[in-house]
């Protein structure tokens, strides 16, 4: 399941969602709504993540090309990250909300 966005449903991009710092916002396109991640997020990469590097070294018996190890690993930890669901809430600094209660 993709991570959506918690106020309209889009796709988050997965783009922010794997690869993106722990203080970077996203903010959806269909909606504006404006998303930061957890802590669940960070436990996850430190947790479920790293360990992943181990099995690079320990499928070198099995997969003989490093590149094809990196990416298989790679692959897995990405659909572990993105099962998991609440990694992500509504931001409660969101500007844009305020700019439109003020034009109101």
């Amino acid at each position: 399941m993709l991570p959506k966005c918690l106020n309209c449903q889009k796709n988050i991009s997965l783009a922010w969602f794997v690869v993106a710092r722990m203080s970077t916002k996203y903010r959806c396109t269909e909606c504006g709504a404006l998303h930061e991640f957890t802590q669940r997020h960070k436990l996850i990469g430190i947790i479920a993540v790293i360990p992943l590097l181990f099995l690079v070294n320990w499928l070198e018996p099995f997969i003989t090309i490093s590149i094809l190890r990196f990416v298989i690993v790679l692959a897995f930890a990405v659909t572990v990250m993105i099962l998991i669901p609440k990694q992500h809430t509504l931001s409660e600094h969101d500007n844009l909300k305020e700019e439109i209660k003020n034009n109101d």
